[in-house]
C-alpha cells in the first residue's frame, strides 16, 4: 500500500502523467512509434482504473457498495474494449492486390428485397462493367422482393435472374438457394446498394491463386453521408462512423487471419462454403457466423484494404438503430450457436477476434449505467465515486488526452474519443434491449430486419419518438439532477463527490443533446444522391458556349461551375462532360436538359468567376449507361 501511496502522491504522480502524454505527443508528432502510443495509452488506462480500485470506491452500505461496484463493472468493460482495441490496432497488414494466374469462374450475386430499381441498376452497371474476361464470370439478381420489375431491368442487362417462392433463411437463404444452382469456382456477394468499381474481380480474384484463401474481404465505403454527418451537418468535417472499423481494425484483424466477411463487397471459393452448408441461417448475422466457421477448417482469409466498391449507408435515424440492433442479436445469438471460446479448429487470435466483435455489441448496459450513475448522487444523494474534481481529472484526463491523440494517430484522423461516446450514446438503450430480449431466449428465430435503402423523406422528422424515448428522459432527468447540485452547491451545503456528480452529468447531458439532435432527420428532396465530382464540361444555351466544371453529378442533374455566365434559369441547354478516366468507355458523356437554378458568381480568388448553374431533373442523357458509369468511376 505504501508503494501504491507513494506512486498516486505527488509530486511524482504529476510527473509521471507530464512525461507519458510528452512522449505521447511527440511520437504522434513525428509519425512515429504507433506500437508505443497505443501502449503508453493502455498504461494510463490501467493506471486509473487501479486507483479507481484503491481510492475511489465508497463502501459506506450496501447502496453505495452497489452502486459503485456496477459503474466500476462498466469501467472494466470499457478496459476490455481498450485492450482489444489495442491489441488488433498493433500491427495491420497492409496486404497488396496481386494478379491473378489462372483466371477462374466468378459468379457475381446482387441481393435484392424491397429496394427502389434505380438502386439496382447503379450496382449492375457496376457488375456488367468489370475488367474481367467476360466469358468468365456471370452476374445474377437474387431477387427475394419476386418483382416482374426486377426481372425485366436484370434482362436488360444481360444478368440472370433468380427467385425462390419463400424467403425462408433471409439474406443466407436467398444466397444459398443461389449457390445450389450455380456453378462458379469463386462467388462475389453484393448488396443491391453497393456498386462495385470496374476493377473489383481485376484486384481480388488473384488472392486466390493461394489454395487456402477461402474468403476476400474489401473495405465498405459510402457515398453518402452517416446519419450523424448529415443530421448534425457535419460532413466536411466529421468521417464516416464505420471508416474506423474497415480502415484500421480489418487489417489489424487480417494479421492474424480473423478478418471476416461483412455481408457485401466479398468474395468466396465455393468449396469451403459447400462443406460448411452454405452461409449460415441459424443467425441474423450470417456474415460474421460464416466467416468463423469457415475459419474453424483451417481456411484462410484475405482483407484488401482498398476501396472498390461503394454503397449507402442507412439514410434515417431509425434505419440506423434497425441494423445496429440487428447486428447485436446475431453476435448474441452466435455466442451461444457457436461460441468462439470453445469452438473447435479457431487459434488463440481467432478467438480474440470474434470475442471483440461480440463484446463490442454488450457496449448497451455498461454506456447506461455510466450515463444514469450521475443520478445517484445528484437525486439521491448516493455517492457512486468518492474523488475530487482535480483527481478525476488528472488521472482519466489524461488517459482521455492520449486517446484523443492515440485515435487520431492510429486511425489516420477517422475517428476520435468525443465521437466515440456520441455513437455509443446514440446505440446504447436499443442495442440494451437487444441483448436482454436475446440473452431471455438466444435460440429462438429471430426476424431478419432489412435496413431500408433509398427512401425519400421531405420533410424533417423525429424518427420514431420511442426509440428516442430513453434518451429524453435521462437528458431531462440529468437537466433536473444538474439543477439540485447546483441548489446544494451554492448553498453550501455539498457532500462528498457533489463536484464529481456536477461534471460527469455535465458531460453526459452534452453526449445525450448530440446523440438526440443526430437523430433528426433532415429533409431530403433529391430523387437520387448527388455526389462531389470535379469534371471538365462544356455547355451550349442559345448558340453561346462555354467551358466549366463539374462540382456534383447524378443521374437526374448535374451542379455546374462555368467560366462565362451564358445561362437564365429555365433555359434549354447541351452539356457535355469529359471523361477523362479513360479505359474502354467513351470519353465524352453528353446530355440535355434544361437550368433549374443559377447561383452567384464566386470570389476574386477563385478559379472559376462565372455564374454556377444546376442542370436538374430534366437533364436526359443520350446513353444512359455511359453516363452513369462516370458517376462509377
Amino acid at each position: 500500500m505504501a508503494i501504491l501511496d507513494a506512486f498516486y502522491g505527488d509530486p511524482f504522480s504529476i510527473l509521471f502523467t507530464i512525461a507519458l502524454l510528452g512522449v505521447v505527443a511527440t511520437l504522434s508528432w513525428l509519425g512515429k512509434g504507433r506500437k508505443a502510443i497505443l501502449f503508453l495509452t493502455l498504461l494510463l488506462y490501467i493506471r486509473y482504473m487501479v486507483w479507481r480500485a484503491v481510492y475511489t470506491l465508497n463502501t459506506e452500505d450496501w447502496m453505495t457498495t452497489l452502486a459503485g461496484l456496477a459503474v466500476y463493472f462498466a469501467e472494466i468493460y470499457a478496459l476490455c474494449q481498450v485492450t482489444l482495441f489495442v491489441y488488433h490496432a498493433w500491427s495491420p497488414l497492409d496486404r497488396r492486390s496481386v494478379p491473378t494466374k489462372r483466371g477462374p469462374t466468378v459468379d457475381v450475386f446482387v441481393t435484392i428485397v424491397n429496394e427502389p430499381l434505380d438502386i439496382l441498376r447503379r450496382t449492375l452497371i457496376g457488375c456488367v462493367s468489370q475488367q474481367y474476361p467476360q466469358d468468365k464470370y456471370t452476374v445474377y439478381v437474387l431477387d427475394d422482393g419476386q418483382r416482374d420489375d426486377v426481372k425485366t431491368l436484370a434482362a436488360s442487362f444481360g444478368c440472370q435472374y433468380i427467385r425462390r417462392q419463400d424467403r425462408q433463411g433471409a439474406k443466407a437463404g436467398n444466397l444459398n438457394h443461389a449457390l445450389q444452382r450455380t456453378t462458379g469456382e469463386l462467388i462475389a456477394v453484393f448488396d443491391v446498394d453497393h456498386v462495385p468499381t470496374r476493377v473489383f474481380l481485376k484486384e481480388t480474384v488473384g488472392l486466390f491463386d493461394d489454395p487456402r484463401v477461402a474468403f476476400v474481404q474489401t473495405p465498405h465505403h459510402f457515398y453518402n453521408p452517416d446519419i450523424f454527418q448529415r443530421n448534425l451537418r457535419m460532413e466536411r468535417v466529421l468521417r464516416n462512423e464505420q471508416a474506423l472499423f474497415y480502415r484500421v481494425l480489418q487489417a489489424g484483424r487480417d494479421a492474424h487471419n480473423s478478418a471476416f466477411f461483412a455481408g457485401s463487397c466479398g468474395l468466396f471459393r465455393r468449396q469451403p462454403l459447400l462443406e460448411i452448408g452454405g452461409f449460415k441461417t441459424e443467425t441474423v448475422t450470417e456474415d460474421i457466423h460464416t466467416s468463423m466457421l469457415i475459419h474453424a477448417r483451417g481456411y484462410k482469409s484475405c482483407y484488401l484494404n482498398k476501396v472498390l466498391a461503394v454503397g449507402l449507408m442507412p439514410e434515417s435515424f431509425d434505419a440506423y438503430i434497425k441494423q445496429r440492433t440487428r447486428w447485436a442479436i446475431g453476435h448474441v445469438q452466435m455466442f451461444f450457436k457457436d461460441n468462439p471460446l470453445t469452438l473447435r479448429g479457431l487459434t488463440i487470435p481467432q478467438r480474440l477476434g470474434y470475442l471483440a466483435s461480440i463484446h463490442y455489441f454488450l457496449h448497451g448496459l455498461p454506456r447506461v449505467i455510466c450515463l444514469t450513475a450521475p443520478l445517484l448522487a445528484l437525486l439521491m444523494g448516493i455517492i457512486p465515486v468518492t474523488a475530487s474534481v482535480a483527481s478525476l481529472v488528472h488521472y482519466f484526463g489524461a488517459y482521455y488526452i492520449a486517446t484523443l491523440v492515440m485515435l487520431r494517430t492510429v486511425s489516420h484522423g477517422t475517428r476520435n474519443a468525443f465521437w466515440s461516446e456520441v455513437y455509443e450514446t446514440a446505440m446504447c438503450f436499443p442495442l440494451l434491449w437487444a441483448n436482454v430480449k436475446t440473452l431471455l431466449n438466444p435460440w429462438k428465430k429471430r426476424p431478419f430486419v432489412v435496413t431500408p435503402k433509398g427512401r425519400q423523406q421531405d420533410k424533417p422528422k423525429w424518427s420514431h419518438l420511442t426509440r428516442l424515448a430513453p434518451h429524453l428522459i435521462c437528458l431531462g432527468l440529468l437537466v433536473a439532477g444538474l439543477f439540485n447540485g447546483i441548489r446544494l452547491w451554492m448553498s453550501q451545503e455539498p457532500y462528498p463527490g457533489l463536484e464529481v456528480s456536477l461534471f460527469w452529468g455535465a458531460v453526459n447531458g452534452l453526449f445525450l443533446s448530440v446523440a438526440i439532435l443526430a437523430a433528426t432527420d433532415r429533409p431530403e428532396w433529391r430523387k437520387t444522391l448527388r455526389v462531389g465530382c470535379r469534371q471538365r464540361c462544356e455547355v451550349l444555351a442559345e448558340g453561346q458556349r462555354s467551358e466549366g466544371v463539374t462540382k456534383e453529378l447524378d443521374e437526374r442533374g448535374a451542379l455546374v461551375r462555368l467560366k462565362n455566365p451564358i445561362l437564365a434559369t429555365g433555359e434549354d441547354c447541351w452539356f457535355r462532360v469529359r471523361n477523362e478516366h479513360g479505359g474502354h468507355q467513351p470519353r465524352d458523356l453528353r446530355a440535355t436538359g434544361k437550368a433549374t437554378g443559377i447561383r452567384g458568381a464566386r470570389g476574386p480568388r477563385r478559379p472559376w468567376r462565372g455564374s454556377g448553374f444546376v442542370l436538374g431533373p430534366a437533364c436526359r442523357s443520350r446513353t444512359q449507361a455511359p453516363f452513369r458509369r462516370c458517376l462509377a468511376a
